[in-house]
């Protein structure tokens, strides 16, 4: 049983079995949730609904009443479903860093249609890729008592607590797209692993040996580090070796906090000239893996520039992909099923909403389609 629904069943059994009475005073927040080791937040969340239902009564700075209404369904037991109980708001929120027609946004469209099948309607918030923008939209949406959240999580190496905090109180969560190592909450993304090394072994199979990777920092985003394990898997299954001076790993232009950035126009430049002194390093390269569509994107114009010949010469493949005006996919590219992740998610969180809080963690399956690059 959760827990904000164990509270609001204990009160009304308190006032069935008479212990209390109409115009009794309900202990404090700070006191129930000392006395149920829980978090105000989830105290909150059950006296809210049972003031909705009108069993008691809330005045700011005085407390909680008993009131004079009857209480609903008076045959409801402590074992009944969850789906006997109301939900607070109707509301469920999503927290994304941003979205695009390259990505995220068949996803934020299929997460809107199948909250309104639940009859939710669905709050956005983006974050911009910002830990603390992070932070302050889990606060808001949780403080205005939505009843559950889907969260992208931004990326870097911060840990989140206020996202702990949500798993330890079991209050429906779900990340999408990557998880949080060390945070037991349910998410939804594809196997980054099993997807990297298809796209490598295509590779290889058409004869390329000097493979470079180029990603962003790692710190702590999961679907990175995965990426570059798969890259490792792929050369060891062909008995190959991996040469570590082909691996650049620190792009900057692609963290979504760097979209809004002042300086995005410097940012981009400056990694223009990180992948061209590289390119220009290792002139043996004969194929480029990038860990997404923006830096495969600035990859393909620094070839151009120096006069590269693409796939000829050079062949990339990346995550996702925008369609050339032919209606072709540009990059050879793994693609992710956006609107499947995004059902998934969806229908992680009603579970969760309905009582069901065992972290699940569902694999979406990809496709791997060739572009116009290799």
């Amino acid at each position: 049983m959760n827990l904000y629904r164990k509270i609001y069943l204990d009160v009304i059994e308190e006032i069935r079995s008479g212990n209390l009475k109409i115009g009794d005073k309900l202990p404090t927040e700070k006191a129930m949730s000392e006395k149920y080791k829980v978090s105000r937040i989830t105290t909150k969340k059950a006296l809210d609904l049972l003031a909705q239902e009108k069993i008691i009564e809330r005045f700011q700075g005085k407390g909680s009443f008993v009131s004079s209404g009857h209480i609903k369904n008076q045959e409801l037991k402590k074992e009944a479903s969850v789906k006997a109980l109301p939900h607070l708001s109707g509301l469920v929120g999503l927290i994304i860093p941003d979205f695009s027609d390259v990505f995220g946004l068949k996803q934020v469209k299929m997460i809107e249609e199948k909250c309104s099948e639940y009859n939710y309607h669905l709050v956005i918030k983006r974050t911009l890729g910002y830990a603390e923008e992070e932070k302050k939209a889990i606060n808001s949406l949780v403080d205005k008592g939505l009843d559950g959240l889907i969260i992208i999580p931004a990326h870097g190496t911060h840990y989140n607590h206020d996202l702990l905090r949500l798993v330890v109180d079991k209050y429906p969560l779900v990340l999408l797209d990557r998880y949080i190592k060390g945070i037991p909450a349910s998410s939804v993304h594809i196997n980054n692993q099993k997807a990297t090394i298809m796209a490598i072994k295509y590779l290889l199979e058409k004869g390329h040996r000097e493979l470079a990777f180029i990603s962003p920092p790692k710190e702590g985003a999961s679907s990175i580090e995965e990426r570059e394990i798969g890259f490792h898997i792929a050369f060891s299954d062909q008995n190959l070796p991996v040469n570590n001076n082909y691996f650049l790993l620190d792009i900057q232009s692609s963290i979504p906090k760097n979209f809004s950035s002042n300086n995005v126009k410097e940012i981009a430049e400056n990694d223009r000239r990180k992948i061209e002194g590289f390119l220009k390093k290792n002139p043996e390269i004969t194929a480029i893996f990038c860990t997404d569509y923006t830096i495969a994107n600035m990859v393909y114009s620094v070839l151009e520039s120096l006069g590269k010949k693409i796939p000829e010469e050079y062949a990339i493949v990346c995550f996702d992909s925008v369609s050339t005006a032919n209606g072709n996919p540009l990059f050879t590219h793994i693609s992710q099923r956006e609107d499947k992740m995004g059902e998934e998610a969806v229908h992680l969180l009603m579970k969760q909403i309905n009582g069901e809080y065992d972290p699940k963690h569902v694999e979406v399956d990809f496709d791997f389609i060739i572009g116009e690059t290799t």
